[in-house]
């Protein structure tokens, strides 16, 4: 299973990267890209609390903010407001969707590409320039995941929302300054 899934994040990266504007590439070639497992164990108190979000469907949870709609521009501007309230930090940033397995008994989320790690303030500049080609989701967490914004797609409508759409995008957030 590891093997298997890091080659899939390997040839996904390939691809992403052939698709970004060549100054962007230039960036990310050189970045020590974090695969699974070792992505899927830092990550997963940062996508268990993004689910325990999700499942609860509110504005507003203790210390987490959520944002939904079924307007992508929405909440990826949402997104990008809410990283720069991160605290100054290492992060670690993770581009497009992943899934939940399971394999012999243990589940673990496995995201479609590598993660890398970056420097808050700053890191912006990169994932800024990218939004658009992460539809399917983004996420940026300190390694601890006290500090979180989590950008995600699933099906389904909002009540109070005009969108034509049947996504819905919610942002959540927490430890902001």
């Amino acid at each position: 299973m590891e093997v298997t899934a890091r080659n899939a994040q390997r040839l996904a990266l390939e691809k992403f990267l052939v698709g970004l504007p060549s100054d962007l590439v230039e960036k990310l070639r050189p970045v020590d890209w974090i695969y699974y497992p070792e992505l899927s164990s830092l990550l997963a108190p940062v996508i268990s609390r993004a689910n325990q979000a999700h499942d609860r469907c509110a504005t507003f949870n203790g210390d987490i903010q959520i944002d939904r709609s079924s307007s992508w521009e929405t909440v990826s501007m949402r997104f990008l407001d809410w990283s720069h309230q991160l605290p100054k930090g290492e992060y670690v940033l993770v581009v497009g969707g992943g899934n939940g397995h399971l394999f012999d008994g243990e589940a673990s989320w496995i995201s479609a590409l590598p993660g890398y790690r970056v420097w808050m303030p700053g890191g912006q500049h990169v994932f800024g320039q990218m939004p658009k080609l992460a539809e399917d989701g983004l996420l940026i967490a300190s390694p601890d995941g006290k500090q979180a914004v989590v950008l995600e797609a699933c099906c389904g409508r909002l009540e109070n929302d005009a969108g034509t759409g049947e996504v819905i995008y919610e942002v959540a957030a927490w430890g902001l300054n």
